[in-house]
């Protein structure tokens, strides 16, 4: 987690680890060898070595799937979210192991997006083949599930931007977080960069869709840190995409995908706001930034035992603050 937050080297590294993956929740819970074993004899998969799993996750996608109709293999809940740890080490270290033009452009290779977007989604395959997995945070079988939906969310934007460096999160001052996000460098259109945005839309679209407020009152305390900074990152991708796709004129014209994620967001805003039509959403478009960073600080008002949480929040605020301002000068300025 303080690669994840504070852009520091890890102190474990995913290859070193030469253990079995987690088990289920069953065998965790269970009370005595005998009922152990009998959750092993039962239902129980044979463990399967980290090393081994990990490694699988960056198998050609036609032989995954196709290995997949005659295989139910899946892994745990836990063992999902130290395999998901692990993807984002490597792409943290991928990119800090880079030649100096790539690191100062801040991007990653072609052919290396592909394979880590390539475990991505076998990682996903496993994740629905795992009969634990739920979107519940308050589901029996613990949250963790859920927590590492959001992890996938953050590999995803690590493959974009490389946000860690530019975050300040070790500064405690929201008021220099949000201006290290303001002046964090603008996106490169492509349609893997609208690929992340949108996962940050969907992810934005659930606590909107089942009613913000109420999800941040009730919800979001049940939430574990990770969600936080998680949504930090998701914030900050999908308002520098609506600055790069809501520019007068944009060279090149809008993809489809592209004109869709634009009108799901607009959608989105409109749905959160109290009776406003998405017309007038569309009114004032360049705005929609704004918008979005807005409620993702809404679900982070309300106190939280974790002290970060509430840091995100104020951030984001201010971070809004910061570029309705700007949208202010750019009007009065047109």
């Amino acid at each position: 987690m303080h690669t994840i937050v504070f852009d520091m080297p890890p102190l474990m590294y995913a290859k070193d680890i030469n253990w079995e993956l987690p088990c289920r929740e069953k065998e965790w819970r269970a009370r005595d060898e005998a009922e152990w074993k009998q959750i092993r004899d039962t239902g129980g998969q044979p463990a399967r070595n980290f090393q081994e799993t990990f490694a699988s996750l960056f198998v050609n996608a036609g032989e995954m799937e196709e290995k997949s109709k005659t295989s139910q293999t899946s892994f745990s809940s836990f063992g999902g979210c130290v395999l998901m740890h692990a993807l984002i080490q490597q792409i943290w270290l991928t990119r800090n192991s880079g030649l100096p033009s790539q690191q100062l452009e801040h991007s990653l290779p072609t052919e290396q997006i592909g394979a880590f977007e390539n475990a991505l989604r076998t990682w996903a395959m496993y994740w629905e083949q795992n009969q634990e997995s739920s979107m519940d945070p308050l589901s029996p079988h613990g949250p963790i599930a859920f927590t590492s939906t959001a992890l996938m969310r953050l590999a995803y934007i690590r493959l974009n931007m490389n946000l860690g460096p530019m975050r300040c999160l070790s500064s405690w001052d929201p008021n220099l977080i949000a201006q290290s996000l303001y002046s964090s460098p603008p996106v490169q259109r492509s349609e893997r960069l609208t690929r992340a945005a949108l996962h940050c839309a969907h992810a934005l679209s659930i606590p909107v869709k089942l009613g913000i407020n109420h999800i941040a009152e009730t919800q979001v305390r049940f939430w574990s840190n990770q969600h936080a900074l998680c949504s930090l990152e998701c914030a900050l991708l999908l308002a520098k995409w609506l600055e790069s796709v809501t520019t007068k004129d944009p060279n090149p014209p809008l993809t489809q995908a592209e004109e869709r994620l634009l009108d799901f967001v607009a959608h989105l805003v409109a749905e959160a706001a109290y009776k406003v039509r998405c017309e007038k959403i569309w009114e004032r478009k360049k705005s929609l930034n704004v918008h979005t960073v807005r409620l993702w600080a809404r679900l982070y008002q309300s106190k939280s035992v974790w002290e970060v949480v509430g840091l995100i929040g104020a951030s984001l605020n201010i971070y809004a603050d910061i570029l309705e301002q700007k949208c202010s000068e750019e009007a009065i300025g047109a």
